[in-house]
């Protein structure tokens, strides 16, 4: 066979390692040894079970990572692909490299989705996708795609989406192949923590992150029953140091920050990767002075294009918690720009129902 046909057998089976395998030994055996090295490298390090011990030092593991870095700094030309709006080919570990060929694409947008991903599937055999900008109704729009079912993990962590996205998915047949799914501190709530659990589509190992979700026990336990030792959860210990899963104030913040992201991420260019909003919780002080602390972030430093509309979404929000109070009294707000060249919202409240 050919090398053309050796790689349009490994884009048909994704899954498997046989097209890998004979597309290494051609590779051996003319004249690309380390484009054969690097496959035999990743297929071996998939294969590999974890040690036992996560910290225990692993040198052939260490050996191995460091030369799959080494030959993919080498040879730009595996990860040369073609440019297409919204897909960022480099995301993730090792390029996005996985089991010696391009697996993982970041994803802009739900409709760099249903545009483009049709084309990626044709230049390299991708099984995971990272999303950003999206909200409920990007999801429900990837959930009701086709090319859903191409994928094995989807990665929806840190994106401004909450029941209805859960819900989404959980109804969509083209979730069937996968094999994880990444909610991290989305706004997944009880519904949608039911409709997880009830999906009849979702396969019985599926791998669901629900971290720094608001889920509370009940649905937890449902969820449980369904993915056991599968599920990720936030224990009752986190939960007691993240009060933003549990506060009515913080609740409400975030849901403005889930407005707020969204917003963000509709007005910025395409550069700016994405907007971060995170809410970081700090201990009360002994006088009852509780502070909520919230970066207005790019994913990275926030190009000077956005840098305005990041400028007013932090002024426009101190001034929403400052003279409304988000609905609880005693709130101040300050703004200040942190060396970066992103903003920062300091709220400070005083907590009257909480021990001094």
């Amino acid at each position: 066979m050919e090398k053309d046909d050796l790689y349009r057998a490994v884009l048909a089976d994704p899954d498997s390692d046989a097209p890998r395998e004979r597309f290494a030994e051609w590779a051996a055996a003319n004249g690309e040894e380390d484009r054969a090295e690097l496959i035999r490298l990743q297929l071996e390090d998939d294969r590999t079970p974890p040690p036992a011990d996560p910290d225990e030092e692993d040198e052939e593991s260490e050996r191995r990572a460091e030369r799959v870095v080494e030959l993919l700094k080498a040879h730009l030309e595996w990860r040369s692909f073609p440019e297409l709006p919204g897909i960022n080919w480099t995301h993730g570990s090792n390029f996005g490299f996985s089991r010696g060929f391009q697996d993982s694409v970041l994803v802009t947008g739900s409709e760099p989705f249903q545009r483009q991903m049709g084309r990626v599937f044709q230049e390299a055999p991708v099984t995971r996708a990272t999303f950003e900008k999206v909200d409920d109704t990007g999801v429900a729009e990837i959930a009701a795609s086709p090319l859903l079912a191409r994928l094995r993990h989807l990665n929806l962590n840190f994106c401004p989406i909450g029941d209805a996205a859960a819900e989404a998915l959980a109804a969509s047949a083209n979730t069937a192949n996968l094999k994880s799914l990444r909610f991290y501190r989305c706004g997944v709530g009880p519904r949608g923590a039911r409709a997880l659990a009830s999906s009849p589509f979702f396969a019985a190992a599926l791998d669901l992150d629900l971290r720094r979700n608001p889920i509370d026990a009940e649905s937890e336990a449902v969820l449980r029953s369904r993915f056991g030792k599968n599920l990720h959860v936030d224990t009752p210990e986190e939960r007691g140091r993240h009060p933003l899963l549990q506060d009515p104030f913080d609740q409400k913040l975030v849901a403005h920050f889930q407005k707020l992201t969204s917003a963000l991420s509709a007005a910025a260019p395409p550069q700016a990767i994405g907007i971060d909003c995170t809410v970081r919780n700090l201990p009360g002080s002994p006088d009852g002075i509780h502070t909520r602390v919230v970066n207005l972030v790019g994913k990275r430093p926030t190009p000077a294009q956005v840098q305005p509309a990041v400028r007013q979404a932090a002024i426009e929000l101190a001034r929403f918690w400052s003279t409304e109070g988000g609905g609880f009294p005693g709130v101040r707000a300050t703004m200040t720009r942190v060396p970066d060249g992103t903003w920062q919202v300091n709220m400070t409240r005083l907590d009257a129902d909480r021990p001094a």
